[in-house]
């Protein structure tokens, strides 16, 4: 039951409902895009009706102007009797077309033309423009008219044939509209597919690893589109969830077993001290010593925690690499002498500055010597260097000729709890290169673990100090 819990707990991620994928952003995305479509086409098309509409409408007023103005003309050069004649000869529906035009007295009266009209409406007496009914014909007429003296003159036109047109181009807007529209979104649905199908792998994906798959990817295309680079991006972060889940089994399995030695060591001493034997005070601090080393561990871990998880450089200052060396050689002499080993310090000519926290240097260089003294046999040898780099960083190398680590397992080397010891009965607890680890990334340096040919090089290269500190 607790290995179901567990799995629960670490798998308790929601799953992707496909209606969330195909009736989602996409989908709105292209009816949004269709209803602006719509308004754009609603707005364009209206306009487009108004304008042909006003100019129509204005070329026919310009038109009537100029028969008013022809018409008073000849009222001008040959009175009354030349203008009757020209209305008259304008009844002729072979001359006439869709010309109106009447003449009539004060009272109302036709005198001649083709418009039947009881009344002059008084607007008509005002030189404006409006519509009129010919009694008989029944038509809409767009007419204008002008006072001569005691004559009145009406010109007009037949709206029917411009209203026709106008309606014709109406329908063909429309048409043209619905059919654009179609044509569109049937596009925009046949375009969408392809990444719909893409989001549905995606979202399939999820769903295994939601289940706890944590090998499933997405199939990916060889296109460079934006929904191929997403797939890759998920595939980047699944492929680093499953590392990040597998690395934290196994830091889980290793701190279990670390943690459970000291326990064990502790209680089986204070069990036997509780015997009343004679040895009872050597067992008490050997428990204790036990103990300590457990929060030893616990101390590490945190510590690894805090550097990863800060990005503080208030304690920084320019380090003379140099010096950090020499001091921390100094402490591990007497160890060395014990077990005889021995340590060169390659001593560079000129100060080896980084702007780093120098307590933290030194407890890098503890770990790599500690690791030294500890897992390299008698006899053996370790160089300590640090140079100036031509790009203007520097470089520190820890070099010893033991047994080294397998090129296979340096990366490896670098996790917490990692060991070449598989059953893990080696003294230490695996802590020592991730915290290395952790140090160098919190100052902005490159950890490299490579074979000395024998033994193991350790380099760590420092960035070059900042233009304000260069002169420190």
């Amino acid at each position: 039951m607790r290995r179901c819990c567990t799995r629960t707990a670490i798998w308790a991620i929601p799953s992707v409902r496909p209606a969330d994928v195909f009736f989602g952003s996409a989908n709105r995305m292209l009816v949004f895009a269709g209803l602006l479509f719509i308004l754009t086409f609603l707005i364009a098309g209206t306009s487009i009706y108004h304008m042909v509409r006003n100019t129509t409408l204005a070329k026919l007023e310009a038109r009537l102007a100029e028969e008013i103005s022809l018409l008073r003309r000849i009222y001008d050069e040959g009175g009354p009797a030349a203008l009757a004649n020209v209305v008259n000869q304008l009844e002729d529906p072979a001359v006439a077309g869709e010309r109106f035009v009447g003449l009539f007295d004060e009272s109302g009266g036709k005198l001649a033309g083709n418009i039947n009209i009881a009344v002059i409406p008084d607007k008509l007496t005002t030189r404006s423009t409006m519509t009129l009914v010919s009694n008989g014909m029944d038509q809409t007429l767009f007419a204008r008219a002008v006072v001569l003296e005691s004559r009145h003159v009406v010109v007009g036109r037949n709206t029917q044939l411009m209203k026709d047109e106008l309606d014709t181009l109406a329908w063909a807007i429309i048409t043209e509209g619905i059919t654009t529209i179609a044509v569109g979104l049937l596009i925009g649905w046949l375009l969408s597919r392809r990444p719909l199908r893409q989001l549905e792998r995606i979202a399939a994906t999820l769903e295994k690893v939601a289940q706890g798959d944590t090998g499933a990817r997405v199939r990916i295309s060889n296109g460079n589109a934006q929904i191929d680079r997403i797939s890759r991006l998920v595939n980047e972060s699944l492929e680093k969830l499953s590392t990040l889940m597998k690395s934290t089994q196994n830091t889980i399995h290793a701190i279990a077993h670390d943690l459970r030695s000291p326990l064990n060591r502790a209680f089986i001493l204070v069990r036997e001290a509780s015997e009343n034997r004679a040895d009872s005070q050597q067992l008490l601090n050997d428990a204790e010593a036990a103990l300590y080393n457990l929060g030893a561990i616990f101390d590490t871990v945190l510590r690894i925690s805090r550097l990863e998880a800060s990005t503080s450089r208030s304690a920084f200052s320019v380090i003379d690499l140099r010096e950090v060396i020499r001091d921390v050689a100094a402490v591990f002499e007497p160890a060395f002498t014990d077990r005889k080993q021995a340590v060169i310090i390659q001593d560079a000519s000129s100060p080896v500055t980084v702007h780093a926290d120098e307590q933290m240097l030194k407890q890098l260089l503890t770990n790599l010597l500690q690791n030294f003294n500890r897992h390299t046999p008698a006899g053996s040898t370790v160089t300590l260097s640090a140079c100036r780099l031509g790009t203007g960083g520097s470089i520190l190398q820890v070099a010893d000729d033991g047994p080294g680590i397998p090129a296979e397992a340096h990366d490896g080397m670098l996790k917490p709890f990692s060991r070449l010891d598989a059953s893990r009965s080696d003294e230490g607890s695996g802590l020592g290169l991730a915290l290395v680890k952790a140090i160098v990334n919190q100052h902005g340096a490159t950890l490299s673990l490579t074979d000395n040919n024998p033994g193991l090089r350790v380099e760590i290269r420092f960035p070059a100090l900042p233009p304000n500190l260069s002169n420190l």
